[in-house]
């Protein structure tokens, strides 16, 4: 009686608890927090491709912060960086040479608050968003690019080019991974590898996407962002900025493509023998789900339950499945054409995350310094 009157009471707390994110601290947000953001004039040039980047820098402005600016200054964009946290002297030193604007704000909304205050301020200035023929949002909760250069803004950028090339138009929402477009079949049965678009979760992970012209004249671009209610509860933000501005796109008829090959991995893993493929599922990452991770080590530990490549491969797509691929396997992925990524969080989440992500890491040097110090 007392445990369920407790869960009751963590209940109501909660809702209460989001009811004064969504309501009076939002309010408070838009109208004097948000007001208050002024960026500042960064040493890089002006552009008509501009990339968002957002930071949350705990330990200051790192190489990988740098990397990415890198990255994105190569390859013609103008860089609006958005810090959730305050920026050093020596860390404004760091990124002005590659920023075209900067500016800092409260952590309210994560990244997606940070993607909407840039957004907000480029609506406002010359030629809106409608002058814009890329807008590209990326965050540092991954570190890129790594690899040989075909990473998935590479890719996403040489979709633009083909279709240039062939008078078309490149998709108008491209992203480096989607999720929830494959159903999870239980581990141990056949796993269906058919992405189905229309599952009203599906979306384009937030940390990776770019858009095209048309997206960005569209009205209702802006209006989802002006519309966008901040919270600072991560579920929340997912739900109402990651999954909802896919499907956003998707409900206005945008075009859309993924720069990592996720139709094809079923046929990747095929290509691997059953040692490789188990060690893959030795390294796979499952964040925060303590009963998968418990399944995982059990199959580990009785080799025996999963007979033969048809078994492995149906157990690692499964696994993927659930986690979402940008997580589950570094190892494979962060190297692969149009992923040239890694997500940090697993090196703080638990310790077999940790030790398979530094192992994903092992060929960048600097990256693996970066890593070993978290």
């Amino acid at each position: 009686m007392l445990e369920r009157i407790n869960r009751r009471l963590r209940w109501e707390w909660s809702r209460a608890a989001l009811w004064l994110n969504d309501h009076p601290r939002r309010v408070w947000h838009d109208r004097f927090a948000a007001a208050r953001l002024v960026p500042l004039a960064g040493e890089a040039a002006a552009s008509d491709r501009v990339a968002i980047l957002a930071i949350y820098p705990k330990a200051g402005i790192r190489l990988p912060h740098l990397r990415s600016l890198r990255q994105l200054q190569a390859r013609g964009y103008a860089v609006f960086l958005v810090s959730n946290l305050p920026l050093s002297v020596e860390d404004l030193a760091l990124v002005r040479p590659h920023v075209w604007l900067y500016a800092t704000r409260p952590n309210f909304g994560y990244d997606i608050g940070a993607y909407r205050a840039a957004i907000r301020h480029l609506a406002a200035g010359p030629g809106g968003l409608g002058g814009l023929k890329r807008l590209v949002l990326t965050n540092d909760s991954i570190w890129w690019p790594i690899g040989d250069g075909s990473d998935w803004l590479a890719v996403a950028d040489g979709m633009e080019a083909g279709a240039a090339g062939q008078g078309a138009t490149a998709p108008e929402l491209i992203g480096a991974f989607t999720n929830l477009g494959i159903t999870a079949a239980p581990i141990g049965t056949p796993q269906d590898w058919t992405q189905n678009a229309g599952n009203p979760q599906f979306h384009y992970c937030s940390f990776a996407l770019s858009f095209g012209p048309g997206l960005l004249a569209d009205p209702g671009f802006l209006a989802f962002w002006q519309g966008l209610r901040l919270t600072d509860r991560k579920v929340e933000m997912v739900e109402r900025g990651e999954v909802a501005l896919t499907q956003w796109a998707l409900s206005r008829g945008h075009s859309h493509a993924g720069t990592w090959d996720i139709s094809g991995l079923p046929q990747r893993l095929a290509a691997l023998d059953e040692p490789a493929l188990r060690q893959l599922l030795a390294e796979l990452i499952i964040p925060e789900d303590a009963p998968l991770r418990a399944l995982r080590r059990a199959i580990l530990d009785h080799p025996d339950r999963l007979r033969g490549k048809a078994d492995l491969i149906n157990a690692l797509l499964g696994f993927i499945a659930a986690t979402g691929p940008a997580y589950a396997l570094p190892a494979l992925i962060a190297g692969e054409p149009g992923a040239g990524l890694i997500k940090v969080s697993p090196l703080r989440l638990d310790p077999e995350g940790r030790a398979a992500t530094l192992r994903a890491l092992a060929e960048d040097a600097e990256l693996r310094h970066e890593a070993d110090a978290i």
